[in-house]
């Protein structure tokens, strides 16, 4: 594919400027965009060169046994032999799809698209050992076009979640026999760890049984982060991990009551439409999942004929929109309610997950503020504090759910929700 020579030499150009005038601290905010645009494109390139000297040293190894080319790539890259493992993860992912390396040339792709893919390949290499039929990473590379217009699309998160749904859609099985190889793995291990003298546990869990498992601890974690916080429990980034290690000590010595007027059953939520539940996968399908969990379709069926099936359509019945002053917190009708709209936190760009935010009120509930689903939106922890301790300011418009934020300095930005359905 042929480069934009114009282009990369004005993004030469302006980058070496930049580095001879040492001006940046003096630019503003579009001339600042601007360079980061050209610093993108020139690194593209870069890129795209090296993988493809990696490839021919992969093809020169083969050749010459004395050729260890990790080792060739760290020593002259002046990184780590992983970086350099990584590098070639890439090298053989543009190899066996030529339209990313044109893409990365191109600047339409980073490096963080091709390591995504690198991932979603590896990860079915390693389900399809000891399989006879063909994987689904074949079929996955056959989708090489389809890729890199997504790719030039997409954010790199949007991107892995669009991989997986494709895997999902061409799986022959549906995922079900990968869901009992799931099953049959699940596993957990414990030791003490000789720096710290600390217990560790490291466990995984099918995607069900790890979902109904982190959904237990998250009830746990949310009744104890409302109720008065023990003495042990930091204030900084480790204070959910923290509540989360003494819920689960408290789930599994017994401390606190596993039934009672204070204890509901514990949910993970699934939105899924109605077509897809009844009829299969189509063009417009919607899956998601508490936790991003994959499962196949025929479990959510089973799953949907052991529970209760609660309609999240805003403003449709069986829906508690709004409680106004009655309770602070927002209900679990509520929260299925926002789970609809957001997947993750409402702030543009925020990846945490909707499951690990907190529904704020736009009107603090100390000044009158409602707790109704107009005046909620899911903030991380992180953006949460932008609100309460770093001056940010929230508006949500009531007819169509646009989030507009004013940062301290006066500027705006107004951005819908990802989902939303005007009641």
């Amino acid at each position: 594919m042929a480069v934009d020579l114009p282009k990369l030499v004005h993004a030469f150009s302006s980058l070496t400027a930049a580095a001879v005038t040492d001006d940046v601290a003096q630019r503003d905010q579009a001339q600042v965009e601007a360079l980061l645009a050209h610093a993108a494109r020139v690194q593209s390139l870069a890129e795209s060169v090296r993988l493809a000297a990696v490839r021919r040293l992969a093809d020169l190894a083969r050749q010459d046994a004395s050729i260890e080319p990790d080792e060739v790539v760290a020593r002259h890259s002046r990184t780590s032999r992983r970086d350099a493992q990584r590098t070639s993860g890439r090298a053989k992912v543009t190899e066996q799809m030529p339209q990313l390396s044109d893409a990365l040339m191109t600047g339409d792709v980073s490096v963080d698209h091709i390591d995504v893919i690198a991932q979603a390949l590896g990860r079915l290499e390693r389900q399809a050992l000891g399989r006879l039929e063909p994987d689904e990473r074949v079929r996955l590379a056959g989708q090489a076009s389809w890729i890199a217009i997504m790719a030039a699309n997409c954010t790199p998160e949007e991107l892995a979640k669009k991989l997986r749904r494709r895997v999902r859609e061409l799986s022959s099985d549906d995922g079900i026999a990968r869901f009992e190889r799931q099953r049959r793995a699940s596993t957990i291990r414990s030791w003490i760890d000789p720096d710290t003298g600390m217990c560790r546990l490291a466990g995984e869990f099918d995607p069900e049984s790890g979902a109904r498992l982190m959904a237990r601890l998250r009830q746990e974690v949310e009744t104890k982060f409302h109720g008065p916080l023990p003495e042990t429990c930091p204030d900084d980034d480790r204070k959910q991990g923290h509540l989360t290690a003494l819920a689960l000590l408290d789930l599994v010595t017994g401390t606190r009551p596993s039934s009672g007027p204070d204890r509901r059953v514990p949910e993970f939520i699934v939105v899924i439409d109605r077509q897809t539940l009844w009829h299969g996968f189509h063009a417009q399908s919607r899956v998601e999942i508490t936790g991003d969990v994959q499962l196949p379709l025929e479990t959510l069926r089973r799953l949907a004929c052991m529970a209760d099936i609660i309609p999240v359509v805003l403003g449709g019945d069986g829906v508690a929109r709004d409680v106004g002053r009655a309770l602070r917190i927002a209900t679990p009708a509520q929260r299925r309610a926002m789970r609809a709209m957001y997947s993750t936190c409402a702030v543009p760009g925020c990846c945490v997950p909707f499951d690990q935010c907190d529904l704020h009120h736009i009107r603090y509930w100390r000044n009158g503020g409602r707790s109704d689903l107009g005046n909620f939106v899911p903030l991380c922890s992180k953006h949460h504090h932008c609100v309460h301790e770093g001056g940010w300011t929230l508006h949500l418009s009531p007819s169509d759910r646009v989030l507009t934020i004013t940062l301290p300095d006066g500027t705006t930005r107004a951005n819908p929700p990802p989902y939303a359905v005007v009641a």
